[in-house]
């Protein structure tokens, strides 16, 4: 998996966002391990372990109603980048819906500043 251009520009600029009552997931230390929330990387690894969520989801943001929004790595755009899509976390594979909410990082990022703003 790489992460789309965006997203690198993100990580590079912010590392991870803290923005009203939002947080956006981003990498932030090297040692995965023992990191925490909102570590993209450590948060997708712990998921994993905990419900066996797919490989195919990164995590970015926990709305705190039992929803993820993830980077789905199966449901690419027209530049091949990954779509944000919800998970629910303890449901199988089946029975999640996939929802496609944005077209790449760029649109959730966007619009979840906007969200706060308004």
């Amino acid at each position: 998996m790489e992460f789309p251009e965006d997203y690198k520009q993100f990580l590079s600029d912010f590392g991870a966002l803290t923005f009203g009552s939002i947080e956006i997931y981003g990498v932030f230390k090297e040692d995965f391990e023992n990191s925490g929330v909102p570590d993209t990387v450590w948060s997708t690894l712990n998921e994993r372990k905990l419900v066996s969520m797919p490989k195919h989801y990164v995590i970015l943001h926990n709305t705190g109603m039992g929803e993820m929004y993830c980077m789905n790595f199966a449901e690419l755009n027209s530049r091949n980048e990954p779509k944000i899509t919800s998970y629910f976390p303890g449901f199988s594979e089946e029975a999640q819906q996939n929802e496609v909410l944005y077209y790449n990082f760029g649109e959730f990022l966007l619009d979840m500043v906007n969200e706060e703003i308004n």
